[in-house]
């Protein structure tokens, strides 16, 4: 049994109940209750018969112990017992509060519920709570996630999380792994599929028009909402989740801790822990992973990995695969049936992806990390994989300029901001995904490596074009040598050249390289910045070179995949299809172990890989890599961290600073009392004292190893 599941299927022992007395069935009787037949009722020891009222029963029944006066919730105060309401084969629970519910059938109800003023509570004989197989193993609830034509659909079970959504959507071409997916998911729905409705302990159910085959966990809190149907709803009392008025979800899974409210439809959809959906937003055929907040706009068929932010009214997304830490501005246009010839188009961007005001895109386009795309339409296919960058069209020229590593040079406020967030902001008790918050990581970084050779080449190709007026012939591997020399070397020459990248953006527009050496450098001091932090941040006590030359591996991991918030390397995944065709892994639970796995050696990886990538930016292997080269990295370091502190300070300075900012306001104090002073920044400050921390810590270490000094 999926493990999640075991909470909300518990079988009830209907030995401890009772058929009723005749004193029972009078009080019943002149209590307004009438039965098809008082035989098939049954009761616990401590049923009250003066607290049911006005209530007819079909079927088999069994009600609990009345111990309880009232239960409550907000300014709501009812009774418990159970009034004005038809019941038919449903198990009713100690103390419950049951009110007014016009139709309730089939359903298992727990114990201190409060049912007020409902429509329509039923289970039909065989529901799939929003689980893609039924307990006969065939297909009901497909979601198709990323395409829209099905190509990339998954099976959802309860307890399905991000990383197996994307690894099950991603990697098609692997028809076994698929089957065995496909199986793990048969095996799971056969411990709910087919089974009774259930409402979990101490939930509350209020002004609801109709609930059909809903499995409700614990705490769960139902107010107004339109409709249920064919769905789980995951919660428990250290982490509830809240369903609000005129909510329509149907054959969908919902996550703990959510908030799903304010004329929200979701269809066909699958919801992570801690997700936030609200103000008529439209949800069909796709997963929210954990801590992503929606509000006001329509996503279909996409695959949206944790702490994705849509607030939008007149946004859509649709047919896309994006990384999370991501943020969709007003009146992005992201679909593909809107402009391309067929619905079977797909936008790949990998996380930090943030599209500006009015963006349009072509389908199939893919980003690199943290791209942001300035304002405009994009009438052509891109294929971005220079990482944090930003994008933006120039009307004038007829192009597109691309200002690569923006984010350290122009607004690196941003950058700091965002590596300071989203950690803040998961607030998740259940943490069944791990998810890597740091922006510097391994696949970000090996972007970085990536686009640093893709900046040699460029500079390499535009100075032979420009002095010779053609590239004589040369290697790839001759262009990028001469690039590293020039931007190594030689800057000033760099910053003289004009430079344009092919194959970025389809057609023949000019796609216009910017800023090429400052990037170049900026890359590589945010490459050193994240391997030193890693090591240093290692252990409680400061290594010596040589633990750390133990640590260090004889070759980079370069092959990272972010599967939906978890990092695995190319190594790890192959591991895990291996162990499913091998059928060591048998089951969903064992893919979830093996994850947990993952996550408990995970730091380690992280260490040898910023090691490894401290010496592919000396372009020194293990063994040539010395303590004499590792002190000047940490002594770049340190003056890394002061240029890092400025940059963030400064680039929220100019927000006080600009004219066009302070025209809004009479005076400096103004401005101060609406923005806050810049003396108080948060971000800044904690910036500063990071930066601070850091270099202690190097300092720390510096002294630890006898041979530095």
């Amino acid at each position: 049994m999926i493990k999640e599941t075991e909470k909300l299927i518990v079988t009830i022992d209907t030995s401890a109940y009772r058929p009723l007395n005749e004193q029972e069935k009078k009080s019943l009787t002149e209590n307004r209750n009438r039965a098809i037949d008082w035989k098939t009722i049954y009761v616990k020891d401590g049923f009250d018969p003066s607290r049911v009222h006005g209530c007819t029963f079909w079927g088999s029944v069994y009600i609990g112990s009345f111990s309880k006066e009232s239960l409550s919730h907000d300014n709501l105060i009812l009774p418990v017992g159970i009034y004005d309401s038809f019941i038919t084969d449903c198990i009713i629970e100690d103390n419950v509060a049951m009110h007014k519910v016009s139709y309730c059938k089939n359903v298992s109800i727990n114990s201190e519920v409060i049912l007020f003023n409902c429509a329509e509570v039923d289970c039909s004989e065989e529901p799939c709570f929003g689980t893609g197989i039924d307990r006969w193993g065939k297909e009901v609830n497909k979601v198709s996630i990323i395409n829209e034509n099905g190509g990339r659909a998954i099976l959802p079970f309860i307890g399905i999380n991000c990383t197996d959504a994307f690894i099950w959507s991603k990697y098609r071409d692997d028809l076994q792994l698929l089957e065995n997916f496909q199986a793990f998911s048969a095996q799971a729905a056969k411990t709910v599929a087919g089974k009774e409705g259930v409402i979990s302990a101490k939930s509350v159910v209020i002004n609801a028009k109709s609930i059909r085959n809903a499995i409700i966990g614990e705490g769960t809190v139902i107010d107004s909402a339109e409709r249920l149907e064919n769905v789980t709803i995951l919660s428990d009392l250290s982490e509830p989740t809240v369903i609000g008025s005129a909510v329509i979800i149907k054959d969908s899974i919902i996550g703990y801790g959510n908030t799903i409210e304010t004329a929200t439809q979701l269809y066909s959809s699958v919801s992570g822990t801690a997700v936030s959906v609200s103000q008529c937003s439209r949800i069909t055929e796709s997963f929210i992973g954990d801590n992503a907040h929606v509000c006001c706009c329509e996503i279909a068929n996409a695959l949206l990995s944790p702490s994705h932010a849509q607030h939008h009214n007149n946004s859509f997304l649709i047919a896309s695969m994006i990384g999370g830490q991501s943020n969709i501005a007003a009146g992005a246009t992201i679909g593909s049936n809107h402009n391309s010839r067929v619905n079977d188009g797909e936008v790949w961007a990998k996380r930090g992806f943030w599209p500006g005001l009015c963006v349009s895109l072509k389908h199939n386009s893919s980003f690199a990390s943290f791209t942001m795309i300035a304002k405009g339409d994009y009438p052509s296919e891109i294929d971005l994989k220079l990482p944090f960058s930003l994008l933006c069209p120039d009307r004038e020229n007829n192009s597109t300029v691309l200002i690569p590593a923006f984010w350290f040079t122009h607004d690196m406020y941003a950058f700091m901001r965002n590596a300071l967030k989203f950690k803040k902001r998961d607030k998740r008790v259940h943490r069944h995904q791990f998810i890597e918050h740091e922006v510097l990581a391994p696949d970000t970084v090996e972007e970085m490596f990536s686009a640093m050779d893709l900046l040699e080449l460029l500079v390499g190709k535009s100075f032979y074009i420009k002095e010779y007026g053609r590239i004589n012939g040369l290697s790839d591997k001759e262009l990028i040598a001469k690039g590293n020399e020039l931007l190594t070397k030689k800057p000033e020459i760099c910053s003289s050249l004009t430079i344009t990248v092919d194959n970025v953006e389809r057609g023949n527009k000019n796609m216009w390289v910017k800023n090429c050496c400052s990037a170049w450098s900026a890359y590589k001091m945010m490459i050193r910045y994240y391997a030193i932090k890693s090591i240093v941040n290692y252990q409680k006590s400061p290594l010596t070179f040589s633990q750390i030359k133990d640590l260090m591996p004889e070759k980079r991991s370069v092959d990272w995949v972010n599967c939906a918030g978890m990092l695995l390397s190319k190594a790890d995944l192959s591991d895990l299809k291996e162990r499913v065709y091998s059928g060591n892994i048998k089951d969903w639970n064992q893919v979830h172990e093996f994850y947990k796995k993952l996550e408990g050696s995970y730091k380690d990886k992280v260490v040898q890989h910023a090691l490894s990538s401290l010496t592919a930016l000396n372009g020194l292997g293990k063994e040539s890599y010395g303590s004499k080269d590792f002190l000047h990295d940490l002594d770049s370091c340190a003056a890394d961290c002061e240029k890092i502190a400025y940059l963030t300070r400064s680039s929220r300075e100019k927000d006080y600073l600009s004219p066009f900012r302070l025209s809004v306001y009479d005076n400096s104090k103004e401005m101060e009392s609406v923005l806050g002073p810049l003396s108080d920044d948060g971000v800044i400050l904690e910036t500063e004292q990071e930066m601070r921390r850091l270099k202690e810590k190097i300092e720390e270490l510096r002294t630890v190893d006898s041979s530095w000094k």
